[in-house]
């Protein structure tokens, strides 16, 4: 078969960035793992990190069997068979990551294992497609499925997720839409069209190449830097709200965020008392959060003017942080006259009564 960009000027230019691309996809997937590494040591849950590196591991392998056979000369049947294998390479990689993630949060999405059945479904008819007209719509849909995956669920965690790092999962949106544009720019019956029909063709091809990388520039800054799946799981990873008065040394309000049936049980040693006398070490203001190891909890503190709030959570995640963060400016914001005026009003109403409007505040904040 002929070798693409043959007689371009800018053919170097055209393969260098060819591997580039799947080199930084697979920098991608090695993020994941190494994200996966780091939390198998501390016993995280963490399955479908693993299963994000896999998926663009094998992606990069994918693409790197499509750019060298588009720039090395082979028969046509060659060709195709390779084509076809990077497509079962990458769909492989697709099922196992869509398997993953719709089993872990089929309560949520309930999509019945819809998306793992597709693929399985594409990849299965592709060699009764072989010598046919359907034979490229049946991979480009399959190459769209594949592009598409990692972007729904990244828009899944989005909704779970809060503050600084939600707008930083956002930036990963345009590039995950630039990479499957660039990407789908380079396949071979588009480059035939391209090169056939546009007379600046070599612009357009370059403009989508680095499009292409800036597209994965963006997404490998959108997840790096936290387990973005834990964090996404940070409702279920809070267990207790304590919220004491700085000056008088007495808890104000709290909340236990655990199911129910286990409310009453007695999750720490020496009970709320004991996690009193700890907190009260810690009145002297700081700017930042404290982190208290208490058996195998954590006890995060973050000081405001009048309050030192407590969260007791399962484990160290950047959205914790951030609603600690937001109550405490919440809760002296609302209640600062009650905090300044103590003696006039606790004779006036009880403090269950005072902080009711608290639990509202709470939900908002766990619906966000």
């Amino acid at each position: 078969m002929d070798l693409y960009y043959v007689d371009n000027p800018l053919r170097d230019v055209f393969i260098a960035f060819d591997y580039i691309i799947a080199i930084f996809i697979l920098q991608i997937g090695l993020l994941f793992v190494k994200q996966w590494y780091k939390e198998s040591k501390k016993q995280l849950r963490n399955i479908v990190i693993l299963g994000f590196g896999v998926y663009f591991i094998l992606f990069s392998a994918g693409m790197g069997i499509v750019f060298y056979i588009m720039n090395h000369a082979m028969p046509s049947q060659d060709f195709d068979f390779y084509y076809i294998g990077s497509i079962y390479l990458r769909g492989i990689a697709g099922i196992f990551l869509a398997f993953l993630l719709e089993r872990t949060i089929q309560i949520t999405l309930r999509t019945r294992y819809l998306i793992s059945v597709a693929l399985i479904g594409l990849l299965g008819v592709t060699p009764f497609c072989l010598n046919t007209s359907l034979l490229y719509p049946v991979l480009n849909a399959i190459n769209l499925l594949l592009i598409s995956l990692p972007l729904i669920f990244t828009l899944y965690f989005i909704k779970n997720t809060v503050g600084g790092m939600r707008r930083k999962l956002f930036i990963t949106i345009p590039g995950f839409l630039l990479l499957g544009f660039g990407l789908y720019i380079t396949t071979p019956r588009i480059l035939e069209v391209i090169e056939g029909t546009l007379a600046n063709a070599s612009m357009v091809i370059l403009a989508s190449k680095f499009l292409t990388v800036f597209g994965i520039v963006l997404i490998m800054f959108g997840f790096n830097g936290y387990t973005f799946f834990l964090e996404a799981q940070w409702k279920e990873n809070l267990i207790w709200l304590f919220i004491i008065d700085k000056t008088r040394l007495k808890i104000l309000y709290s909340k236990n965020f655990l199911p129910e049936a286990m409310e009453n049980e007695e999750i720490f040693a020496g009970g709320i008392p004991g996690i009193e006398t700890i907190i009260k070490q810690f009145t002297q203001s700081r700017e930042g959060i404290d982190v208290i190891k208490l058996e195998n909890r954590l006890i995060l503190l973050s000081h405001g003017e009048k309050v030192i709030t407590a969260l007791i959570v399962k484990k160290n995640i950047q959205n914790a942080d951030y609603i600690l963060k937001q109550i405490t400016k919440k809760f002296e914001f609302f209640f600062w006259d009650y905090l300044k005026y103590y003696e006039s009003y606790k004779s006036i109403l009880s403090q269950a009564e005072i902080f009711k409007p608290m639990e509202m505040l709470i939900r908002t904040l766990l619906k966000s």
